[in-house]
């Protein structure tokens, strides 16, 4: 499929790569694997799990870590586990533990079942296939795999603190309209507005609240801040998926869905850019900067409150 001649709102190319390769195979032995996996499409999400071609069962996804840090608890993906899939948008990173020790022989099918536009359905894709996984026999003498995944005993991650949070931020993902050409806005801005920089206090936490007006799902990224999600829904007040709760730089917010994120402004300070991830939408102006500052003289900013359009 090829890119079009002038700026679309959406690209979701026709052919599955991975690590570079058209939809390749891997060849594993019949045991423990760890994989890191980093959605790095221009606008596709990806609704991963694994399919055994003769109906026998495919191994369960133990995804143990999300974009940084460790995850509370192990969480089992597949059909019998915590959750059916492993859904990732553009940037969003999982790592995931794969158990083939009782597979000789067998071979595996990575698939995507995320609706494209994406707006929180996994019922089927036009790229419904990526990769192909093949379980060889051992080349040595197997490897112990008597321990479950599930009981990894993950490192503890430290967890901030939602009552020291000094601000909480109203931030609008939306849509406006010129010349006849639609376009993706945060704030009701897009870059390079400097009245719609924020400027967090460097060693102080912040609430997020990022609401979605648009008819579309968006990944949300912050340029070196990690976050915690701490609600989701109409309200914001759901509680996360099991594998969010970990430290994060990039989230998933739904079509009229509110996702609170707690974030540390932290290490930095200076101006750095937050922003949809989808490629088009960045590259369109869909990004606003943050301007992490040491209260020595950076100016006014806007009400801490952020305004919608």
């Amino acid at each position: 499929m090829d890119y079009p001649d002038t700026w679309t709102p959406m690209f979701a190319g026709d052919t599955a790569v991975v690590n570079g390769a058209v939809w390749p195979y891997l060849e594993v032995e019949p045991r423990r694997y760890r994989f890191r996996i980093v959605n790095g499409a221009n606008h596709r999400t990806f609704s991963l799990q694994l399919s055994n071609e003769s109906g026998q069962g495919a191994p369960t996804l133990y995804q143990f870590a999300p974009d940084h840090g460790f995850l509370e608890s192990v969480v089992p993906i597949g059909p019998t586990g915590d959750l059916d899939s492993l859904v990732l948008q553009p940037f969003e990173r999982g790592e995931v533990i794969v158990d083939f020790s009782d597979q000789v022989g067998e071979r595996f099918t990575l698939t995507n079942n995320a609706e494209l536009p994406y707006v929180g359905e996994n019922s089927g894709s036009d790229l419904g296939e990526l990769m192909q996984i093949k379980v060889t026999d051992p080349s040595e003498d197997p490897i112990d795999n008597s321990a479950n995944p599930k009981n990894l005993n993950l490192p503890s991650s430290k967890k901030l603190n939602k009552n020291s949070a000094i601000k909480t931020r109203e931030m609008d993902l939306g849509l406006a309209v010129k010349d006849g050409l639609v376009t993706y806005q945060l704030n009701g801005h897009g870059f390079g507005d400097k009245e719609a920089t924020v400027r967090p206090q460097l060693g102080t936490t912040e609430i997020w609240e990022l609401t979605n007006n648009t008819n579309g799902s968006h990944p949300i990224h912050l340029h070196l801040v990690t976050f915690e999600v701490i609600g989701r829904g109409p309200n914001g007040t759901d509680t996360p998926d099991p594998n969010e709760r970990g430290q994060k730089d990039t989230v998933r917010v739904e079509p009229d869905e509110t996702v609170r994120i707690l974030a540390r402004f932290d290490g930095y300070s200076g101006e750095f850019p937050w922003h949809c991830h989808m490629l088009e939408h960045e590259d369109n102006k869909m990004m606003l900067k943050f301007d992490v500052s040491t209260g020595k003289g950076r100016g006014r900013e806007p009400p801490g409150r952020g305004h919608k359009p």
